[in-house]
């Protein structure tokens, strides 16, 4: 399947850790749905800061797109992430990512992903490290 503008935004920004790729892919008044961003601000002004705060807790990130839906200015994705934090804690959880773009540059973005998840298999991995014997 050839690259689409969701996977290059996924593979380039998350997989290879390029976070050059926010100023380079997402037009400066793209507005952000579904992420912890300040809704005040827009493009990469809002997006920065989530970005740096989940990569700050996952340093190591891995998105696999399944299956990518593309019609016209809107691309979707079925995304299944595994992260692991600094101390080797992993994670894997999924979510859905629906897209707009307008001349090669993200202006809208809908995020549904299951964070719920995340935090439960962090909170799991916490409480069966203090579980064993010392």
């Amino acid at each position: 399947m050839s690259e689409t503008q969701l996977s290059r935004w996924y593979d380039q920004l998350w997989n290879n850790a390029n976070e050059d790729a926010i100023d380079e892919l997402m037009d400066e008044s793209a507005i952000i749905h579904g992420l912890e961003t300040d809704g005040a601000k827009k493009g990469p002004q809002a997006f920065k800061p989530f970005y740096h705060n989940f990569r700050q807790g996952f340093p190591s990130v891995t998105i696999k797109l399944e299956p990518i839906f593309s019609t016209g200015e809107f691309e979707a994705a079925h995304c299944v992430v595994s992260a692991e934090t600094r101390d080797g804690k992993k994670v894997n959880f999924t979510g859905l990512s629906i897209a707009k773009f307008n001349n090669g540059k993200l202006v809208e973005g809908w995020n549904a992903f299951d964070f719920h998840t995340m935090q439960k298999q962090l909170e799991d991995t916490m409480a069966s490290h203090s579980n064993q014997p010392k």
